[in-house]
């Protein structure tokens, strides 16, 4: 059967295919390119400002202002601590700073294994040598022997008058950082 025959009139035409010359069309298209382009360039700024930008370093304090920041609190609370409670705080704050500043294990020794380390002959020879079990300048393990030992005489001796001592310890701790302010810490030999 023809399909002509039964339509009652012409059949319409039918324009499936769309030539080149539609622009309502050809605009849309260009315009969503730009959108999924515009997405993707922001998708890629967001990545390198997140991701790939190299990020800035977090400003850590110094192992110095840390110990000067510790001190100057103490020294605000130096009335509500007891002399015991004050010069325990006194030498940890001194000994944080070894560590972190030198690497020297005083932070984990007693004042007794600190001043047996410091008095035998092979420990503080870097000045002389180049190369030492600990970087502390022999100057400042003087000062550090001092202030341990007052340390010890408050927190063991018991002492009525110990109060009258918390000023002048920490005036010794404040010297200590003071002798090392200016010095460089020594690169210990690799071995």
């Amino acid at each position: 059967m023809n399909p002509c025959l039964l339509a009652e009139g012409p059949l319409p035409d039918i324009e499936d295919i769309v030539g080149p010359g539609n622009w309502p069309h050809l605009l849309q298209t260009l315009l969503w390119s730009g959108i999924i382009l515009l997405f993707l360039a922001a998708i890629g700024v967001a990545v390198f400002v997140f991701l790939i930008k190299p990020r800035r370093e977090i400003h850590r304090p110094s192992p110095l202002s840390l110990a000067h920041r510790a001190l100057r609190e103490l020294e605000s609370r130096m009335d509500s601590l007891t002399a015991n409670e004050f010069s325990l705080k006194v030498s940890d704050a001194l000994k944080d700073f070894f560590q972190a500043r030198f690497k020297d294990p005083i932070r984990f020794e007693t004042s007794e294994e600190f001043l047996n380390r410091f008095s035998s002959s092979a420990a503080f020879t870097f000045d002389r040598q180049g190369g030492a079990r600990t970087a502390i300048p022999v100057a400042t393990g003087d000062q550090v022997s001092v202030f341990l030992r007052t340390c010890d005489e408050i927190k063991f001796g018991r002492r009525p008058d110990a109060d009258h001592y918390k000023r002048p310890l920490l005036d010794q701790a404040l010297g200590i950082l003071a002798s090392v302010q200016d010095e460089t810490p020594v690169p210990t030999a690799k071995g």
